[in-house]
């Protein structure tokens, strides 16, 4: 991610995870309401939640980069 001349594929790269993370965004609210067991939704929220924290950080690692 370093390389200057990579600015570009960077960019493509972040609107297509912006993407992939908005399909999840609708994919995994459709499949948690759909569980009706509290520990498969707590499962549920957990998941959610990493793979949240996981695409903020590489967000943050490439707001600096393009800094």
């Amino acid at each position: 991610m370093c390389a200057v001349e990579n600015v570009n594929v960077i960019i493509a790269s972040e609107l297509e995870l912006d993407e992939a993370m908005e399909n999840f965004y609708r994919a995994h609210d459709d499949y948690h309401r759909s569980l009706a067991e509290v520990e498969a939704q707590e499962e549920s929220v957990s998941y959610f939640t990493e793979q949240v924290r996981r695409y903020l950080d590489f967000k943050e690692q490439i707001h600096l980069f393009r800094q």
